[in-house]
């Protein structure tokens, strides 16, 4: 998982087999989130819906990865303090794949 988020590779979980078993697909799905996961693969289109709701960020990382963006085109890509925490390129970047993969998912 370590080298796949340093390479900035998504890294994708094997589908849950049970096209109809919509509650064990979000529980699977959580789980493999929360083990660092970031996206699943489907068997059937109405599993989709639910892996997207699962995997796409909230609004608060939203807000926050907007913010992180906006105000590091303001400080020319320096680094400087937001609500305390120090942003750097890292952060700044990671903030950016956010966005632009919520922008994919909701084309």
């Amino acid at each position: 998982m370590n080298a796949a988020k340093i390479t900035e590779l998504e890294i994708i979980d094997t589908p849950y087999f049970d096209a109809r078993d919509f509650d064990g697909l979000i529980a699977d799905s959580l789980r493999v989130r929360e083990l660092g996961y970031t996206g699943k693969a489907a068997i059937h289109p109405l599993q989709i819906q639910h892996i997207n709701e699962i995997f796409q960020p909230d609004e608060a990382e939203l807000y926050r990865a907007r913010r992180i963006v906006a105000t590091a085109q303001e400080n020319e890509g320096n680094a400087y303090l937001l609500d305390g925490t120090l942003i750097g390129t890292p952060l700044i970047k990671a903030a950016q794949r956010l966005l632009d993969k919520y922008d994919q998912i909701n084309r």
